[in-house]
């Protein structure tokens, strides 16, 4: 045992001395270190690495992930995927599974930011399973968070608060409050589109914004407060107190446009015409996307009904409904597109992943497997002898105490012969006898009987039987206490392969009287009558052997 061990040792020593290394570059490694806390400085260390594309490959393939990763940081807008699918083609030949999975992720930010929702969902669950390999929590929070938000651009709000709901939970357990906050107001927009019980989402809203504050992040809470006054809006009575959120959002934001619809409507609804007039009009200016249009219609629709202009008001509900369809059959294609083109998606990634892992470090990987293929030839080669060797030593043993048992049964045997002789003799001698004879059978059956053995003589057969054939009449008379010495007799004789006929002789019973003593005994041993009592017998003595 101790030359496997070493093998395994001495693999293992050579398995982790040729482990994938991510960088040795210092200057990419303190820009990774810093990320977090200062992108600026994390950029400008990247930035001051001349000719990134000289670097050794691995610390080029980090440079182009730090790199991506401080300019999602910074939000900045990624048009092109050609930097950071360096790091993918890369990392996909390597066990790095890490750093796999960022680089998959951060692909993925960029497909949904350039609205390509469908690769960046494929993107998102392949970082996820990489991210559950190493147990990556804080990575798996954002995954998830960005599922959520995809699901949620599909109007699949069940599935996008489920998602939410587990970026909540991974967050949660590394103690991110800030990152808790977002998770928490998506939770709550998902379950009120969803149509879940108000005072739920309400409770979600209300968390979001506490967490938001104990984070500091005064641009979130604001954010908080422009869904929780929608909701405010569209299901409560709550109209001031969801104008106010709405106004202390608006001046934090400078006056963005993204308020306007929103402020229409409030204003709508406690019937403030003027406002709701001037923030609709506001609102219009800004209608380049089918959702802006769309918002824009139903804020119209409310504050043209707010200033007493009914038929411009029904004109703005039919603009708002064809724009709606318009809308959701958007989404339904795409969703029907996903779905069409998931696995042809999957399996083109699928090709392109074996045949990166095939041209990359071919030399490398091949001297390894020739090493680690000759050493586990060696170690099967050596267990295979062993092996051989103990069977080979097994079966001599066996073929050996097969031996000794057939001869001591032989010697048994030989002791009765004599006995089973005369019996028999004696019996055909009986048979002959002519029936006006003056030799009576009586006195011949009493000359038998002294051929017979004696009880206890029985028993000193009875033990030598016990012996040969390990102790199994005593086992058998320990399980089953009503066997006789009598039923044990009928055993030994049979477990010496001695046929009926030549039973009854020497036993100087008839045939009938020992089919009954062996249904007896059958009975005794608990065993079905139709249960064939040598095959049984000689079933046990096999399993002794072996």
């Amino acid at each position: 045992m101790k030359y496997p061990s070493l093998v395994f040792v001495l693999i293992s020593v050579f398995f982790f001395s040729c482990r994938d290394q991510y960088t040795s570059n210092a200057t990419i490694l303190l820009a990774d270190s810093i990320m977090t806390q200062s992108p600026l400085r994390a950029m400008n260390l990247l930035k001051s690495i001349p000719n990134p594309k000289s670097l050794p490959e691995k610390d080029f393939a980090a440079w182009c992930l730090q790199y991506t990763r401080v300019l999602n940081k910074q939000d900045s807008v990624i048009r092109t995927d050609s930097v950071i699918k360096i790091a993918v083609n890369y990392y996909e030949g390597t066990s790095l599974d890490k750093y796999k999975g960022m680089s998959r992720y951060l692909l993925g930010c960029i497909y949904e930011n350039n609205f390509e929702s469908e690769l960046a969902m494929n993107e998102f669950k392949i970082a996820e399973s990489y991210f559950l390999k190493e147990n990556e929590v804080n990575y798996l929070g954002l995954v998830y968070y960005h599922l959520g938000y995809l699901y949620s651009m599909d109007e699949y709000y069940e599935k996008a608060a489920t998602s939410f709901k587990a970026s909540h939970e991974h967050f949660r357990k590394i103690k991110n409050i800030n990152n808790e906050a977002y998770a928490i107001r998506e939770i709550a927009f998902a379950l009120d589109n969803a149509g879940r019980n108000l005072s739920t989402v309400v409770g979600c809203y209300n968390m979001a914004q506490k967490y938001a504050l104990n984070a500091h992040d005064t641009a979130n809470y604001h954010d908080i407060s422009f869904y929780y006054a929608t909701t405010l809006i569209n299901k409560t009575t709550e109209f001031q107190r969801a104008k106010d959120m709405l106004l202390a959002a608006y001046h934090f934001d400078h006056e963005s446009a993204y308020y306007h619809n929103a402020l229409s409507m409030v204003y709508s609804k406690l019937n403030m015409a003027d406002s709701a007039i001037y923030y609709f009009q506001e609102s219009s200016s800004d209608t380049l996307t089918l959702e802006k249009k769309t918002a824009s219609f139903l804020a119209g629709a409310y504050a043209e009904k707010a200033n007493g202009n009914y038929i411009k008001s029904l004109n703005y509900c039919l603009l708002y409904d064809r724009t709606r369809n318009l809308l959701l059959a958007k989404n339904k294609q795409s969703k029907l597109y996903r779905i069409d083109k998931q696995y042809n998606l999957n399996e083109k990634n699928e090709e392109n992943n074996l045949l990166k892992i095939d041209n990359r470090n071919k030399l490398i990987y091949l001297g390894l497997m020739i090493v680690v293929v000759l050493l586990v030839l060696i170690v099967m080669m050596v267990m295979q002898w062993k092996r051989k060797r103990e069977k080979l030593t097994h079966e001599i043993e066996k073929q050996f105490l097969m031996s000794e048992i057939e001869k001591k049964r032989l010697s048994l045997l030989s002791k009765l012969q004599s006995r089973l002789d005369t019996s028999i003799r004696f019996e055909e001698l009986k048979l002959k006898l002519p029936k006006d004879s003056s030799l009576k059978p009586t006195y011949v059956d009493e000359l038998l009987k002294q051929f017979v053995l004696t009880e206890v003589e029985w028993q000193m057969y009875v033990d030598e039987v016990n012996l040969i054939f390990d102790n199994f009449l005593d086992h058998l008379s320990l399980k089953f206490s009503s066997l006789t010495i009598a039923d044990k007799i009928v055993l030994a004789l049979i477990s010496l392969q001695l046929d009926i006929t030549s039973t009854c002789s020497i036993l100087g019973i008839s045939k009938n009287t020992m089919y009954r003593r062996r249904n007896t005994i059958k009975e005794r041993l608990k065993l079905d009558k139709a249960v064939d009592l040598e095959s049984w017998v000689m079933e046990i003595i096999g399993k002794i052997d072996k």
